[in-house]
């Protein structure tokens, strides 16, 4: 939500009274928004601000950024696998 307020905060007024208690705590398995929401909001969505929502996205990009960057560099733990040759039919 407050990702949303950094970007669209005109348009959420309505979030104001949609707060729903999280329902996962003990939870062994995962499950959809519609199981465990009465309205499709998890969360308190009221006390997000537009400062929260920068820094939020802030965040994602710096580790999305790190991600890129290692994934850029990173070789297959086994080295890398034969590539077939997909040109030349196979002996008979």
């Amino acid at each position: 939500m407050g990702m949303v307020l950094a970007d669209l905060s005109h348009a959420l007024d309505r979030m104001v009274d949609a707060d729903d208690p999280d329902r996962t705590a003990d939870l062994v398995f995962r499950y959809t928004v519609p199981a465990l929401s009465t309205n499709g909001v998890t969360g308190r969505p009221s006390e997000a601000t537009p400062e929260l929502g920068a820094k939020l996205v802030e965040l994602t990009v710096d580790a999305l950024v790190d991600l890129v960057q290692r994934g850029r560099v990173e070789e297959p733990p086994l080295g890398r696998a034969p590539v077939a040759n997909l040109t030349t039919p196979p002996p008979a």
